[in-house]
């Protein structure tokens, strides 16, 4: 099953930068790690991951002080 996943990750207002999976990629597998670049002075991140744009009901929403997240 192919998944288009739209993915939003920001830390108060800038934008960390996503390493990977690269946005709007289409994924073949279970377990993916989301990777991003560090804020300097964040204390955490907010990661959304959506399969629609709008981020209406995201699939995930988590909070975290890693630089990565499995799902």
């Amino acid at each position: 099953m192919n998944t288009l996943l739209h993915i939003l990750l920001f830390s108060s207002f800038i934008w960390a930068g996503l390493t990977a999976p690269k946005n709007n990629a289409t994924l073949t597998y279970i377990h993916v790690l989301f990777e991003w670049e560090e804020v300097p002075n964040a204390t955490g991140y907010e990661l959304q991951i959506s399969g629609s744009e709008d981020f209406n009901n995201p699939l995930v929403s988590t909070n975290t002080a890693d630089l990565y997240y499995i799902e």
